[in-house]
Formats: structure tokens, C-alpha cells, sequence
């Protein structure tokens, strides 16, 4: 095989180990690191840590790793900001009759990298605050 195939080759291997490492499944992160990796790269899949994993194991009554896929759906103008579509699971959820079973539920957000709710993505109106008691109700 002549150099120049040679580095065609080698080239073309890299690329594909490379392409195929974007879509492999993250490490365990917490709560604040998915969201981060979703609005930052568009996607994150792995293991959830952290107290909602927690939390989730508990209410489920499953001691299974929490696996979380979190799908950027849309990016708003607030820099750092979209809604994303979060979807968490897992295997070996006990059943009422006595078994176990996978389980997964689905939602959307919309959220910023800080913690924050974005500016844009929500219609302020559609949620009217209610009328706040005032000190001399609260007597």
C-alpha cells in the first residue's frame, strides 16, 4: 500500500472513530451537568447521579441507575437558553403485582444553562399572578 493510501486510510479511520465517539452515551452526571451538555452540545445520554437521581430511585422504588436522554428541542435568544425534551428511565421498576418492569416518562422545559427560565419561550400573560393577601388579611 502506497504512503499517500496509507494516510487516506489512517485519515478516514480517525474521522469515523471520531464521529462515532459524538454519538457514544456520556458518563453519570448530575442534574446541572445534563443540562448544561444539552444546551451546549444538543444532546446528552447517560447515567444520572446527583439528588434528582436520587429522588427518582426513590419514588420509583428501584435501586437502577437513572438513565436520562435530554434532547435540545429549540434555542431561544436568551444566550444559553432552550426548551429541552428530557426523558428518564429505568429497568427493573417493581410493579404493584410483584414483578418488575422497565419504566420512563417524558417531558419538555425550558430552561438556561444557569438554572434560570428564559425570557423569551414563555407568554407571561397566559399566567396571570393571582392577587397577593396583604399583611392586615394574614391577621
Amino acid at each position: 500500500m502506497s504512503r499517500t493510501r496509507k494516510s487516506t486510510s489512517v485519515h478516514m479511520a480517525a474521522t469515523a472513530v471520531m464521529a462515532l465517539a459524538a454519538f457514544a452515551p456520556a458518563h453519570a452526571a448530575d442534574s446541572k451537568a445534563i443540562i448544561r451538555a444539552a444546551l451546549e452540545d444538543g444532546v446528552f445520554s447517560g447515567a444520572m447521579t446527583g439528588g434528582l437521581a436520587d429522588k427518582f430511585k426513590t419514588i420509583t422504588r428501584s435501586s437502577s441507575p437513572v438513565q436520562a436522554k435530554v434532547v435540545l428541542v429549540r434555542r431561544f435568544k436568551d444566550v444559553g437558553c432552550g426548551r429541552l425534551k428530557f426523558t428518564l428511565g429505568q429497568d427493573a421498576v417493581p410493579t404493584r403485582e410483584g414483578g418488575s418492569q422497565p419504566f420512563e416518562t417524558t417531558f419538555e422545559l425550558n430552561l438556561c444553562a444557569d438554572g434560570s427560565y428564559p425570557s423569551d419561550g414563555v407568554d407571561l400573560a397566559q399566567f396571570p399572578v393571582p392577587p397577593q393577601p396583604s399583611a392586615k388579611d394574614l391577621k
